[in-house]
C-alpha cells in the first residue's frame, strides 16, 4: 500500500476511508440524498484517478483532493448530460457548477 504526504510533511498511511467521508460530506453539504454503495464506488474512482500521480508509494494530499473534486465534477456533468431531457434552467439553478464541465466551457 502506499502512503500519502500531507502538507506539513508528515507521512502517513492511505486510507480510502477519508476520501469516502470527504465525498460524503461533499453528498450533505448539497443536501442529497446517497447510497453508500455510490459513495463506496466514487471513492474507488478517485483512487484510480491519482494512481497515475504516485511515485515512490508517495502520493501528496493536494493530488488526492484534486481527484476527489475531479470525480465529483465529472458526476455533475453526467448529471447535467442524463438531466437533458429535464428542465434545464432548473438544473442549473439545482447546479450551479455545472458550468465547470467541457461542454459549457
Amino acid at each position: 500500500m502506499y502512503q500519502v504526504q500531507k502538507r506539513n510533511g508528515k507521512v502517513i498511511d492511505f486510507d480510502i476511508t477519508k476520501i469516502s467521508d470527504a465525498i460524503k460530506m461533499a453528498f450533505e453539504a448539497q443536501e442529497k440524498n446517497y447510497h453508500p454503495s455510490v459513495i463506496d464506488f466514487l471513492a474507488l474512482k478517485v483512487t484510480a484517478e491519482f494512481e497515475p500521480k504516485i511515485k515512490e508509494g508517495l502520493i501528496a494530499v493536494e493530488d488526492i483532493q484534486d481527484s476527489v473534486e475531479s470525480v465529483l465534477v465529472q458526476l455533475l456533468c453526467l448529471a447535467f448530460v442524463l438531466a437533458q431531457t429535464r428542465d434545464r434552467s432548473l438544473f442549473f439553478e439545482e447546479y450551479p457548477l455545472v458550468n465547470q464541465c467541457p461542454q459549457n466551457s
